[in-house]
Parts: structure tokens; sequence; C-alpha cells
């Protein structure tokens, strides 16, 4: 332990000690022994005591190093791309349900041209609510392993090949199908709407 002695001999205990020791000769010049009135004999030791605390030669507390920001910085990076994926769940899921209202009347008035024109719109709510789930896995890639992810984009596409079979059967509604067996190879309604396209 570091210790320093007064011209008295009072020991200062090692606090003070390793403040005197940063801060060099008293101020008030060699007449200053008393221990008591080292708190008080200048700016020197004042700043000297300081410095314990606010590290070497005075100075600000040293940032914390970047290792120990960078955990908190990814941290809140994953929970803010979290939060835009659930987000996008919601407003698919709206989509879809608008959707869904539309097919029903497309299928409803399906001899009229207000049926084809429902179905139309409904394939424009399926296809939004597609870009929203798409968009969102742009910044959150880790989404589309997440269970309720995978089933929104399955069922979203499956919609959009149902829709599109009452419009005109073609590529488009076998490339919905497709898609929907990547996410789930053995789903009986992307193959079926799948095969009614190829028909």
């Amino acid at each position: 332990l570091l210790e320093l002695r007064s011209r008295r001999g009072t020991v200062f205990g090692p606090g003070l000690a390793a403040a005197a020791s940063v801060a060099g000769p008293c101020a008030t010049g060699p007449g200053c022994n008393a221990s008591r009135r080292h708190l008080r004999c200048g700016p020197r030791l004042r700043h000297g005591i300081r410095s314990m605390a606010d590290g070497p030669s005075g100075t600000e507390p040293s940032a914390a190093p970047a290792e120990a920001v960078a955990p908190a910085t990814e941290a809140s990076s994953a929970a803010a791309a979290h939060d835009a994926a659930a987000s996008a769940l919601g407003k698919a899921a709206a989509l879809r349900a608008e959707g869904n209202s539309l097919f029903q009347r497309g299928l409803q008035f399906a001899k009229h041209t207000l049926g084809r024109n429902s179905m139309i719109e409904a394939c424009s709510k399926y296809a939004l609510a597609l870009e929203t789930l798409q968009l969102a896995l742009e910044d959150a890639p880790a989404a589309r392993d997440q269970p309720e992810y995978r089933e929104a984009l399955l069922t979203t596409y499956l919609n959009l090949a149902a829709a599109g079979l009452q419009i005109e059967p073609g590529e488009s509604v076998i490339n919905c199908c497709n898609a929907a067996l990547e996410l789930d190879p053995n789903n009986a309604k992307a193959l079926f709407r799948r095969g009614k396209a190829r028909a």
C-alpha cells in the first residue's frame, strides 16, 4: 500500500496518498503539513482527488469499449426487426381478410362483371399482403423460420392461386402453387390448384 507522510509524521490513508501522488507538491508550499488541511490546500490536490474518480489526468471517464456497446446495439436491432415482422403479420392478415370478402363476392356474382371485378380486387389484396410479408423478410430474414410467418406466406400464396383460377388459370397460378409447395411440399390445396391450372 502506498502511504504518504507529512512533515509531522501524520500518515495519510491509501486513498489520499494516491491522490497526493497524482497531485504533486502542495500548492500552498512547504508550510502545509496538517493532514486535514491537505483537503483544502489548493486546486492541485483537489484535482488529484478528482482524478481518482474521473480517470488519468482528471479526464472524464472513458467511453465503454465498442465490444461492450455492440451487443446492446445488436439486441436493439433484433428487437426492431422482430417488431417489424409482427407488424407485417398483422397488416397481411388484415389485407387477406379484405381479399377473402372480395373473393366471396366474386363467387357470388361469378356470372356478372361485378364478380370478375371483385375477384380482381381480391387478387390485388392478396398481392399486397404477400408484398408486405416479403418486404418484412428483407429486414428480418430469420422470421421466415417462424411457424406463424411460414403459415402466413403459405395462406397468401394459396389465396392468390385460388383467385387466379377464377380469373385466368395459367403460369401465375402455377407459380403461386410452386411457392406454396416450397413451404409445404405435401400441401393438398397447392397440388390441386396447380393441377387445375395445368389442365
